[in-house]
């Protein structure tokens, strides 16, 4: 599973700007993805915006095939 990870308010836009950089990453390391993207929202709605975590994920094939200590770093950076 390849997961991104964003604050803010849940709107279309944040969750295809996030899906999109996601499929980005997992596509640059020529990982295959399985099914659909996924969200995952955690906080009410009395949450301050910049508290709430949201969460786009992906299945991938064969997962262990091309990730490397390099790619999880890379992930955590963006």
């Amino acid at each position: 599973m390849a997961v991104r990870s964003f604050t803010g308010l849940w709107t279309d836009g944040n969750y295809e700007r996030n899906e999109s950089e996601l499929l980005e990453f997992v596509g640059e390391r020529n990982l295959e993805v399985v099914g659909n993207p996924v969200f995952a929202r955690y906080d009410g709605p009395m949450t301050p915006f910049f508290m709430r975590r949201n969460e786009v994920m992906v299945q991938i094939a064969d997962f262990d095939a091309g990730l490397n200590e390099g790619s999880v770093a890379d992930a955590q950076r963006r």
